[in-house]
């Protein structure tokens, strides 16, 4: 009896000062998901990969007044995996940047302020998350040309310059520049 009784001093006076430490105070206690706010942190830049940003889109023809979507593919060509850090959460499109641009044959460098740029503007920082690009696999980001539907249908034909830039610091990668019809 001696033995047990030894046995349960030992064991709550070893439990007794965990079991004390639990407590919270107010800077631990849980945040209800919907009144978080995102980390606003500087990301490093991603060096030596081998990913290509496409425009996937076989048309390049489209009417005055048309929704069109452009499609561009992320996508790992190389033989590691690739981890992006701020990739922006639920919003794909907010990834991509559109930059156009008038057909110009004397346009020979990519210069973004002398190009109209589409992009999402958010009003708080938005909330990111890791995208993992395995060798091989890439990631589908569509982005609407807004200003070819707002076109009247008597439009004059115009060919256009595209280009499509991740919305990222870690990895500004850009697109070959395409050219698009529209009449």
């Amino acid at each position: 009896m001696d033995f047990y009784r030894t046995l349960r001093v030992v064991l709550c006076s070893a439990l007794l000062p965990a079991l004390c430490s639990c407590t919270s105070s107010k800077k631990d206690a849980w945040i209800p998901w919907k009144d978080r706010k995102p980390v606003v942190r500087d990301y490093a830049p991603i060096k030596n990969h081998r990913l290509q940003l496409v425009l996937t889109n076989s048309r390049r023809v489209y009417h005055p007044g048309e929704d069109v979507i452009l499609n561009y593919r992320l996508v790992n060509r190389g033989s590691k995996t690739i981890k992006i850090y701020e990739w922006i959460e639920n919003n794909d499109a907010a990834n991509l940047m559109v930059y156009y641009h008038p057909y110009d044959t004397s346009i020979k460098q990519f210069k973004p302020e002398e190009w109209t740029c589409l992009k999402t503007e958010f009003d708080k920082e938005p909330f990111r998350f890791q995208l993992v690009l395995n060798p091989g696999n890439s990631v589908l980001i569509s982005r609407k040309l807004d200003f070819i539907s707002k076109l009247p249908p008597d439009a004059p034909s115009q060919k256009i310059f595209v280009r499509g830039m991740l919305n990222l610091k870690s990895l500004p990668l850009k697109s070959q520049t395409a050219v698009i019809t529209i009449k």
